[in-house]
């Protein structure tokens, strides 16, 4: 049976207002309290600011997006705030906007693991665990029945210290080692 309602994903009032913006070409270590210190030097009052910090790196994706009083002060915004200097990298500032559902598709990561194959160089196609840049412990057997949540441990600031003591911690369980050389 088809129903006659169809379902049309809502979209956020402040893009439909045109009050959202895209703050793009962030360092990787900025907080939202440096957007926030972006945009009050400037004097444009934050409603609300999205960003997404990665919990294993304490980076965010280079990107956030933040809701604005009115569509005016935004405008003015976009215009005053696009190329300023955040941390030491010119940010871009754009209008905030709803995604087609195909470009939903790209990002999100296909459960087989493998990236995307319909558009090879969109920096989505990548799936983010699987850097080249990742840290060891993130390149380990992908046979979800031998992996192990480990929470509760410090941020990562000494990357070999936390793998050192969680190494030791487990010492008396026979653990896939990724550095190892063999059986």
């Amino acid at each position: 049976m088809v129903s006659e309602r169809q379902v049309v994903p809502s979209i956020p009032q402040a893009i439909s207002e045109g009050r959202r913006l895209y703050v793009g070409n962030m360092p990787y270590t900025a907080k939202s309290e440096d957007v926030q210190a972006l945009f009050d030097a400037a004097e444009f009052p934050i409603e609300r600011i999205d960003i997404a910090i990665d919990p294993f790196t304490g980076r965010n994706p280079s990107y956030c997006f933040v809701d604005l009083e009115t569509k005016e002060l935004a405008e003015k915004a976009m215009n005053e705030l696009d190329g300023r200097d955040m941390l030491g990298r010119p940010v871009k500032i754009k209008p905030g906007v709803v995604k087609s559902s195909s470009e939903r598709a790209q990002q999100q990561p296909r459960t087989d693991g493998s990236p995307r194959a319909e558009n090879k160089t969109s920096p989505f196609s990548m799936d983010r665990w699987r850097r080249p840049d990742a840290p060891t412990f993130a390149k380990v057997n992908s046979d979800s029945s031998r992996r192990l949540y480990v929470g509760g441990i410090p941020r990562l600031t000494d990357q070999e210290a936390i793998s050192s003591n969680i190494t030791t911690f487990f010492k008396d369980y026979k653990l896939y080692a990724p550095h190892s050389s063999g059986s």
